[in-house]
């Protein structure tokens, strides 16, 4: 079985060393060329090695183009496995693509240039079947509502993914709403159901705790401080508080902290507002700001509060190592990378999108 495994951008070691190391994962710089796809990184640890398709750990759509091209180097994939990795899937979704009975689903957000989505995200649905595509779609925040509006008029269009600034706002715009995205008060994914209305869910706090799983970190009974409490933030702390975590929540808008606490102790989950973004006592620090997104942005906390046993996530996905995690990283800190929080939950992702059983739960 192939696992995905997150990477680390801080770690430069051989491949010989990498997999002579079999209790921790280790990013090893790659330059392999397998047809007409260029890997640029593959990660390697205790286990199958796991490829990385343009910064996405695609083992379903990769894995069968590169393993010929790593053989060599990859003793601990057995022969069934790499027989089974050069198989591909059978596609039911048209051969000439795009066409006119493609299903329509889009991205939304404010900017959209940093999203990494739709690429992952079309790959997935066309390899489980489906003739279908995720476009991305620049809308102003003013204009969400009405976008949106005319967005479910189109007959071919079966989805929406969600992103910065609109989960919170979306949230009040479709019909219905999962019992997470309820707690959460945020939605990154919306479809249309079969009598028009429009469900929405919140899948990322799933992928950020996928996440934190697959790195050995288990945040139960230790706790967690959240910088930023929208819909990122809101997802990434709920969770966290379900897993067992005690959460302490800071926002700009201590309203918003405030509320977002309130709601988790309503819920009977262990959570506080913090008054500011500092890290004592905390085992995980989360950066769920857009804090970062630019290099002059500046840090969502001061990085020398950090010890180095504190273990600092990002939600931000571009740059993929912002100054504040590399700036964690130089301190001795684990961290893990913002994409984390999408390529951990594209399963669960794509068959909402699709309306199939969500293995999410």
């Amino acid at each position: 079985m192939v696992v995905t495994v997150p990477f680390s951008p801080h770690e430069d070691a051989p491949v010989d060393a990498a997999l002579s190391s079999p209790d921790f994962y280790r990013f090893v710089p790659l330059d392999v060329t397998a047809g007409d796809v260029r890997f640029a990184g593959a990660t390697y640890g205790s286990g199958p090695a796991v490829v990385l398709l343009h910064g996405f750990p695609q083992t379903h759509v990769a894995w069968r183009f590169v393993a010929p091209a790593l053989a060599d180097r990859l003793p601990d994939v057995s022969e069934h496995e790499m027989n089974h990795s050069q198989e591909r899937p059978a596609q039911t979704a048209e051969a000439d693509f795009p066409n006119g009975a493609l299903r329509l689903f889009g991205l939304l957000g404010d900017p959209v240039s940093q999203v990494r989505a739709p690429f992952p995200v079309t790959q997935c649905m066309r390899d489980a079947g489906a003739n279908a595509a995720l476009l991305p779609f620049h809308v102003p925040v003013a204009h969400l509502a009405s976008i949106f509006a005319s967005l479910r008029q189109i007959g071919n269009l079966d989805g929406l993914v969600i992103t910065v600034p609109h989960k919170v706002a979306m949230a009040g715009l479709v019909e219905i709403l999962s019992p997470r995205a309820q707690l959460v008060g945020a939605v990154n994914l919306a479809r249309r159901e079969p009598d028009g209305r429009w469900r929405g869910e919140i899948m990322d706090g799933v992928g950020f705790a996928r996440g934190l799983a697959v790195s050995a970190f288990d945040p139960a009974g230790r706790e967690a401080l959240v910088i930023g409490a929208g819909g990122a933030g809101s997802a990434v702390a709920v969770e966290l508080a379900r897993a067992g975590a005690f959460v302490r929540i800071f926002d700009v808008s201590a309203a918003r902290a405030s509320a977002l606490a309130g709601r988790l102790q309503q819920a009977g989950l262990n959570a506080a507002m913090a008054g500011r973004p500092e890290p004592a006592g905390a085992a995980l620090v989360v950066n769920a700001t857009p804090l970062g997104m630019r290099f002059d942005d500046p840090m969502p906390m001061d990085p020398a509060l950090l010890d180095s046993s504190v273990f600092v996530a990002e939600v931000v996905m571009k740059p993929a190592v912002t100054r504040f995690l590399q700036a964690a990283a130089d301190r001795g800190c684990r961290t893990q990378l913002g994409e984390a929080v999408m390529l951990h939950q594209l399963p669960a992702m794509v068959d909402f999108l699709l309306s199939r059983d969500d293995p999410a739960g």
